[in-house]
């Protein structure tokens, strides 16, 4: 897995506090992973933080998946490099 699924999935972790004991696919849904508007957002804040990036409300609203989160964080880091 790439660094950036490593930190992404860390930042999912902690801040939905799911710890080691929850397993989180590439694939896992964020409804699978009863993860409401709430949970979303601080993840997206905690994600834009950590990459310096924004992460538009349009773009949000098709993301479903930690696969899809990941991609588009994948994507706009190596935009900047």
């Amino acid at each position: 897995m790439s660094d950036v699924y490593n930190k992404v999935l860390e930042i999912f972790r902690t801040k939905l506090d799911y710890g080691d004991d929850l397993e989180i696919q590439p694939t896992s849904t964020f409804a699978e992973l009863d993860i409401d508007s709430l949970d979303l957002l601080e993840v997206v804040m905690a994600i834009e933080l950590e990459y310096g990036i924004e992460i538009p409300d349009a773009v949000l609203q098709e993301m479903r998946t930690v696969e899809n989160a990941v991609a588009y964080v994948e994507k706009r880091v190596n935009e900047g490099e």
